[in-house]
């Protein structure tokens, strides 16, 4: 406990700075945080061949540094076919299509949330609405563990995270809701009915989320997909909720609200 609280310490006030600032500062903490996480997704699933290893992080460096374009799109996609090419013919006898799904996934599994992410704070309200997502996550979180420590009896998923129960479930939405009520009333992002029914939707996905990169660490028999933020695991492990739920937020904000 007293390892995450410091790890958190010295955390929390980076990603505030970061994000507070905004600009080339946010883009960079985002660029740095996809990077780490997209190698330890390829750890999680013992991705070995270097060759294969260079080819993914090349490909995104360029997704992360250049703003998706007709050029650009054209140019990622020649380069996904030669390495597709790569690993079929010319790396035929030590690769598999499953190892080619797995790097194209875990790439725009971890890309695109991040980079929508950007793009959110990048709206006249962006620095409410990042921290809105950020608070949403924490108190789905916070309110699953403490619901679920002092109320759980039915589990939630036990075949992927034996410690989560149905109670936690809801009393990480509950708190979320009565959370984003709060929020709005300081900082009002919108409607406030559909700012509320996103927080309901949005609790939920981030708890899909956090069960969907469990489930991923499950089938690799993995417990923590890193070890860079000590007491708390990987940088992937602290945002998977959040890789669900920007992509909702991001529709929400940009053609719903």
């Amino acid at each position: 406990m007293i390892t995450r609280i410091i790890t958190a310490i010295f955390g929390i006030p980076i990603v505030f700075f970061a994000l507070l600032q905004g600009g080339v500062i946010f883009n960079l903490l985002t660029f740095i945080i996809s990077l780490i996480a997209i190698y330890e997704f390829y750890k999680i699933i013992n991705l070995q061949d270097k060759v294969i290893l260079i080819f993914s992080y090349i490909f995104s460096m360029i997704l992360l540094l250049l703003q998706l374009n007709l050029d650009v799109t054209i140019f990622l996609v020649l380069f996904l076919f030669s390495f597709a090419i790569y690993i079929r013919i010319i790396n035929f006898s030590h690769t598999k299509l499953k190892e080619l799904s797995l790097i194209t996934w875990g790439i725009l599994y971890i890309y695109l949330p991040l980079y929508y992410l950007r793009e959110l704070r990048n709206l006249e309200k962006g620095l409410e609405i990042v921290f809105f997502l950020l608070l949403l996550t924490w108190l789905t979180d916070s309110g699953a563990y403490f619901s679920g420590w002092i109320f759980g009896k039915n589990k939630l998923a036990p075949n992927i995270s034996p410690k989560k129960t149905v109670e936690g479930a809801i009393g990480g939405t509950l708190l979320a809701v009565i959370g984003a009520i709060i929020f709005h009333s300081l900082f009002p992002l919108g409607d406030p009915i559909l700012i509320t029914l996103f927080s309901l939707i949005g609790s939920i996905f981030a708890q899909i989320g956090d069960l969907f990169e469990s489930a991923i660490k499950r089938e690799y028999n993995v417990k923590d997909s890193g070890r860079i933020l000590p007491g708390h695991g990987g940088i992937l492990d602290r945002i998977d909720s959040l890789l669900f739920l920007i992509p909702m937020a991001y529709l929400f904000f940009m053609y719903i609200l």
